[in-house]
């Protein structure tokens, strides 16, 4: 039946309130009145003719809803269009959403979350009437339509409210962070570099419990966030660089071969200095003989040269000059030769060319950086022939003709010596390739 709006001026010849011709459209006569309820739905016929209902029918769009509960809802729910089934158009009818669903018949997304309702029951299986279905922290149309992660798995939301790489329901249920601040522990490094990328403790400031917070052993002192004692020297990272003063990252921080641990743990021994005592004679001397290197007095008389090595550990360890500092006349005293101390490597005390390049081993001048013989500055390697190892010895490269001669031992380099037969052309000897074209300074001067 087509419904007939009440024009504005409406005839009503029998002066009961109601429009004439709505009156015979519906009843086909004029026999009812403004406050008749014909259908029993609650509404008078003044209020149907208002509303545009069939004053003939309880529910006039059929939707399940009675005309009088559609405009007169219950709950503080909102009034629906009685002369429509599905008030908002999201496919579901008003009865199905008041009396079913419980979602919102004048709102297409009851939830706000970006999902129609009828989307969300039929499709996505999510919970209209909750933003957030999972409890995940990242609203249904988010996950559905952006993220494209599943809005009933909370593991896979991709919230993350503070922004450090770690999705706020990760940090809540899986490590335990504060999803609102980066860095939990308040150790300098966010929540989402300790888990994703250093794999440390992010609410531990300290993972290793060594005594650095693992901000610090990150980005200042380059140790192991995760290992206690980063070196293995019997020290813990936190001990070295606090109260010892020591390098976490070396064993022996002074190069006399006595690990920091073993010298402040075992012998009470500095592990800043090779001479704790300062008598003269090498701690690992001192030990190596039962002496007190903390004893300063008990070293008198014992190194008549002063290169740090006692008499009696030249003539039966070093098997170098008691008397001669430096035995081989390689500008090196023995005890600098016999232990890494100030160029971190060991040199032969009694060969003054240790590698036999034609270079004196005081005049290589290199110091290694970890200990490493080819890991030098400075200068060459005294304990390599060719220290970048393109081929051609430190010596020739120099522009040495003829090696090198100690007055104390003039056969120590290796014979034969190859020289450089042209000394106004030379090369780098720390670099392979010198200029810089692809080709090893080798490859290049195949002569000499």
């Amino acid at each position: 039946m087509t419904l007939l709006p009440l024009p504005a001026h409406a005839a009503d010849a029998d002066g009961d309130g109601l429009n004439d011709a709505w009156e015979i459209s519906y009843f086909g006569n004029l026999s009812q009145g403004a406050a008749g309820d014909p259908d029993a739905d609650g509404l008078t016929n003044a209020a149907e003719a208002a509303a545009g209902t069939d004053p003939t029918l309880k529910d006039t769009d059929g939707d399940g809803l009675s005309d009088y509960d559609e405009i007169n809802p219950k709950n503080g729910a909102p009034p629906t269009n009685p002369t429509l089934a599905d008030t908002d158009g999201d496919f579901l009818s008003d009865y199905n959403e008041v009396a079913k669903f419980k979602t919102n018949p004048t709102k297409v997304d009851s939830d706000g979350d970006g999902l129609p309702d009828n989307v969300e029951l039929q499709v996505t299986k999510t919970n209209p009437l909750q933003v957030d279905s999972d409890n995940g922290f990242s609203d249904d149309g988010a996950e559905v339509l952006i993220d494209g992660t599943n809005p009933n798995d909370p593991s896979d939301d991709k919230k993350d409210s503070d922004g450090d790489g770690l999705a706020d329901w990760a940090e809540l249920n899986v490590y335990g962070t504060n999803r609102f601040a980066k860095d939990s522990d308040e150790d300098a490094v966010e929540d989402g570099d300790e888990v994703l990328k250093h794999k440390t403790n992010p609410t531990k400031a300290d993972t290793d419990s060594d005594g650095l917070k693992d901000g610090q052993e990150i980005l200042s002192t380059l140790t192991d966030p995760l290992l206690a004692d980063t070196d293995g020297d019997g020290l813990a990272d936190g001990a070295e660089v606090l109260t010892y003063k020591t390098d976490p990252l070396l064993v022996d921080t002074d190069w006399d071969t006595l690990s920091d641990g073993d010298e402040v743990n075992l012998y009470g021994s500095s592990p800043l200095l090779a001479d704790t005592d300062g008598g003269g004679v090498l701690d690992p001397v001192e030990i190596a003989e039962n002496s007190n290197p903390k004893l300063a007095k008990d070293d008198v008389g014992k190194d008549q040269d002063g290169d740090g090595l006692s008499t009696t550990y030249e003539l039966t360890v070093t098997k170098t000059n008691p008397n001669d500092a430096d035995s081989d006349g390689d500008q090196l005293s023995d005890g600098q030769e016999a232990f890494p101390l100030a160029d971190h490597l060991v040199t032969k005390p009694t060969d003054a060319d240790t590698d036999d390049d034609g270079v004196l081993d005081g005049w290589e001048k290199g110091v290694s950086k970890d200990g490493k013989p080819s890991n030098v500055t400075g200068g060459t390697s005294p304990v390599l022939f060719d220290t970048d190892g393109d081929g051609l010895g430190d010596g020739l490269e120099g522009g040495l003709t003829a090696p090198q001669i100690s007055a104390k031992q003039p056969a120590a380099t290796a014979q034969p010596f190859v020289g450089d037969s042209d000394p106004s052309s030379t090369t780098d000897p720390l670099l392979a390739d010198t200029d810089g074209d692809g080709l090893s300074d080798g490859q290049e001067d195949v002569n000499h």
